[in-house]
């Protein structure tokens, strides 16, 4: 019996190396995919790439450190992600999209503190550098403020 457990043992701490090979190759292979869906989204151009391509991107770069937390490409695909969701927020100004890029800004530098990246994400989750932009103006004419006092008034001249 205690031959069978260590047999079993033995086989669990080879077998590691090998999954965590696995998982790591998995994480590249994924991350390799999301970088080719951002080509192929930037390729088609701005005027024709929507909001849900965006999201569809934003989802397929936040699965990555979800399933493969421990991955080497966790906080890559953390950063592209954040920078999607800044993307989306340009298109949209919906305060929910802006929340996300700083959450995924935050949850970069939270969980990756030692990757390159997590400095850069620590200030862009303090303050987005990405303002909010104002709503296109109408076309109609603005009107004219009237001066104080009922309009304007002629001086009258003195009779000679």
């Amino acid at each position: 019996m205690r031959a069978l457990r260590l047999l079993l043992l033995s086989a669990a701490v080879l077998a590691l190396p090998w999954s965590a090979a696995a998982a790591a190759g998995s994480a590249r292979s994924s991350y390799e995919r999301a970088l080719a869906r951002e080509r192929a989204i930037a390729a088609q151009g701005a005027a024709t790439t929507t909001v849900s391509d965006l999201r569809r991107l934003l989802a397929s770069f936040e699965r990555i450190p979800r399933t493969y937390p421990t991955s080497g490409y966790a906080d890559n695909a953390l950063q592209k992600a954040a920078q999607v969701a800044e993307q989306i927020y340009a298109r949209t100004h919906a305060d929910a999209d802006r929340q996300k890029a700083v959450r995924l800004y935050d949850w970069l530098a939270r969980e990756y503190p030692a990757s390159s990246l997590a400095r850069a994400a620590r200030g862009s989750a303090r303050a987005p550098p990405w303002p909010r932009l104002p709503r296109p103006r109408s076309r109609r004419p603005r009107r004219r403020a009237r001066p104080m006092g009922g309009g304007l008034r002629r001086a009258r001249r003195p009779e000679a």
